[in-house]
């Protein structure tokens, strides 16, 4: 018997991409906390890791670890970064400040939103599946 990838662990890597693009568009945020900084190259680690690890560990306990700290790392690096923004989006709103103040933002709070909600999709799908070795 042999073991291929399957749709989790494709969607996992997509995932990860997703959190590094938020963490490289992070910068381009007009406050950011160093707090949500930190939570997402934690989780960048954990998603690297996963995926170096998670062709040969299959639909294992320890995967499954990977994909809950990677979605509790999101949600709080979401959270962080979303606090000091709050004033500001209010301020766009009510036409204080232009738009391209909070553009940035928007970028990354689209690319870790994603990441978020993907991770909890891999972690039902399944990412190891044996297919049955040809005679």
């Amino acid at each position: 018997m042999k073991t291929k990838r399957a749709a989790g662990f494709y969607i996992y890597v997509i995932a990860a991409i997703f959190a590094i693009a938020a963490l490289a568009l992070y910068g381009s945020v007009m406050y950011t906390d160093r707090i949500a900084y930190y939570l997402l190259i934690g989780a960048v680690a954990v998603y690297v890791i996963g995926i170096l690890t998670g062709g040969k560990i299959g639909n294992s306990v320890l995967f499954s670890l990977f994909v809950i700290a990677d979605t509790v790392l999101m949600a709080l690096s979401i959270t962080f970064g979303t606090a000091l923004m709050v004033n500001q989006i209010g301020y766009v709103i009510a036409k204080l400040d232009g738009p391209d103040t909070i553009r940035g933002f928007i970028l990354f709070a689209s690319c870790a939103v994603l990441a978020f909600l993907l991770t909890i999709i891999a972690g039902f799908a399944p990412t190891v599946k044996t297919v049955e070795a040809e005679a």
